[in-house]
C-alpha cells in the first residue's frame, strides 16, 4: 500500500493513461514517482501556497506534456495547530488555515484560469477535506475549521465555474493510515495505525461502527478522485463525497 493519498492518486491516474504533474516539497518522494512512471509523470518543487510558483508549475507541465489541463487535484493538508479552542494561539490557527484553505483556493483559481483560457471541455477540479468537517470530535479545531472551509470553497467555486463547464468536487476521507494521521494520533509518522484501525473494527458490533467490512486505505480515496476527475462524473459538481466505509451513518469513527 502507498503511504499517502497524493501518491496513491498518481499511481491510479497513470494506470488510466493520464500524464501527471506532481507538485510537492518532498523532493525524494516526488522524484521517486517520476522514476517509477517515467515520461507519464513530472515533478516540480513548489509550495501550494506559493501563488506564482503554482501558476508557473501548471504552465510548465502543459508545455512539457503538450496537453491542456483536464483535471487538477489538491491532496495537500496538515493537522496543524494542536490544542483545544481556548488554548490555541491565533497565529497557529491562521497558519493551519493558510495551508489547508489557501492552498486549495490557489489551486482552484489557477486551474480554472487555464481551463477557461484553453476552452477545456469538462474540466475537473477535486479538493480534499475530511470527515472532521462532517462530524465534530475527530480532530483539533484549526484542522476542523479548515476542512469546513474547503467544502464551502469547493461548493461556491462549483457554482461560479459551472457556466464554463468546469466541475469542482470535494472528497472527505475518514482517518487513514498515513504519516499525517500517524503523527497526530501516535506522535510518530513511522508508527502504523493499521493494527489500531483493525482492532477498532473488530470491537464494533453491528450498527455501532463501520458498516462495510475492512478498513479504509489511501487507494479507496484515490479511486474516488479518479472517478470525479473523469468524464464518468460529468453530471457531478459541488458535491462532497465521503469515503469512510459508512462510519458516519452509525455516528462512529473507525
Amino acid at each position: 500500500m502507498t503511504r499517502c493519498v497524493g501518491e496513491a492518486t498518481v499511481h491510479a491516474l497513470v494506470r488510466r493513461g493520464a500524464r501527471v504533474l506532481i507538485i510537492d516539497v518532498n523532493d525524494d518522494d516526488g522524484e521517486a514517482l517520476v522514476i517509477l512512471h517515467g515520461p507519464k509523470a513530472m515533478y516540480i518543487h513548489c509550495e501550494v501556497t506559493d501563488e506564482h510558483g503554482l501558476e508557473q508549475a501548471i504552465q510548465a507541465a502543459m508545455e512539457e506534456f503538450d496537453l491542456p489541463l483536464h483535471a487538477y487535484i489538491n491532496c495537500d493538508a496538515i493537522i496543524g495547530a494542536l490544542g483545544q479552542v481556548d488554548e490555541m494561539q491565533a497565529d497557529s490557527f491562521a497558519a493551519t488555515l493558510d495551508l489547508n484553505v489557501k492552498g486549495s483556493f490557489l489551486g482552484i483559481k489557477h486551474a480554472a484560469r487555464v481551463m477557461k483560457r484553453d476552452a477545456v471541455i469538462d474540466g475537473a477540479i477535486v479538493t480534499m477535506s475530511s470527515t472532521a468537517a462532517v462530524r465534530s470530535g475527530m480532530a483539533p479545531v484549526a484542522f476542523t475549521a479548515s476542512q469546513h472551509a474547503v467544502i464551502g470553497l469547493t461548493q461556491q467555486a462549483a457554482a461560479e465555474l459551472a457556466p464554463a463547464g468546469i466541475r469542482v468536487n470535494c472528497i472527505s476521507p475518514t482517518i487513514l493510515d498515513t504519516p499525517m494521521w500517524r503523527k497526530y494520533l501516535k506522535g510518530d509518522a513511522s508508527i502504523s495505525l493499521a493494527d489500531d484501525l483493525r482492532c477498532n473494527q473488530a470491537r464494533h458490533q453491528p450498527n455501532q461502527g463501520r458498516i462495510l467490512a475492512g478498513i479504509n486505505y489511501v487507494e479507496d480515496v484515490a479511486n474516488a478522485v479518479v472517478f470525479l476527475a473523469s468524464n464518468q462524473a460529468s453530471a457531478i459538481t459541488g458535491s462532497n463525497v465521503v469515503v469512510d466505509g459508512g462510519s458516519l451513518t452509525q455516528g462512529k469513527y473507525p
